[in-house]
Parts: C-alpha cells; structure tokens; sequence
C-alpha cells in the first residue's frame, strides 16, 4: 500500500441536512455527530436498563441554528421534548440516521460492487 500525503487525501465532512420544525416556527440545521460526540453517546452506562438520556444530549450536540451553534442544552431538550414529543423525535431520528449510529452507512460502504 501506498503511502499518502494529505493533499491525497479528501476532507471528510460531517452531514447536515435542513429540516422543518413547525413547534419552534422555522427550520434548524441537524447534522451528524462527530468522533467523540459518537464514541461518548454508544458508551453511555446503560447499566442494563433502557436509558432514554441519550436522546436529549444528541439533540444537544447535532441540531444547530442557521449561525450553526447548537441550538437548546440537554434540559431545554428536556423541556421542548416534554410538549413536542414528536418533534423532538423526528429530530432525534434525523440526528441518528446522519450519525449511522446503526451502521447502515457502513454496511452500504463495506459491500463489493457487483462484477457482473
């Protein structure tokens, strides 16, 4: 294998998308949540019990405002969530599915293409 140069190399960036919030009267940008932000959200103590706190602190870390600054804290996601559930969770579904936190990114990469 060859050895690179980072001029070789393309930047990776992370993924955003806009989308529509009716409850807060505008739209906010979600994007994916980067190395750290990944590796603290999958190894959260779960101490063998479904712990929903996650959801609060990746909606914290991936959807931002148009100046790309994030949005609400964990407790105000807390608070919005409490009287926006379906937003909160329509949020929290974008945030995870650009994260691939369930990997189907990968799995689409990892795949030979077809020779035939």
């Amino acid at each position: 294998m060859e050895l690179l140069k980072k001029s070789d190399v393309k930047p990776v960036t992370l993924i955003e998308e806009v989308v529509p919030v009716p409850e807060l009267g505008g739209s906010v940008i979600v994007r994916s949540a980067g190395l750290s932000e990944r590796m603290t959200l999958s190894f959260s103590p779960q101490n063998g019990k479904k712990d929903f706190a996650h959801m609060a602190n990746l909606l914290a870390v991936c959807v931002l405002d148009g100046d790309h600054e994030p949005l609400f804290s964990p407790a105000e996601w807390e608070a919005f969530g409490s009287k926006h559930l379906a937003a909160a969770c329509g949020l929290w579904d974008a945030a995870w599915r650009l994260s691939d936190f369930n990997g189907d990114q990968a799995a689409k990469n990892e795949k030979a293409p077809n020779s035939d």
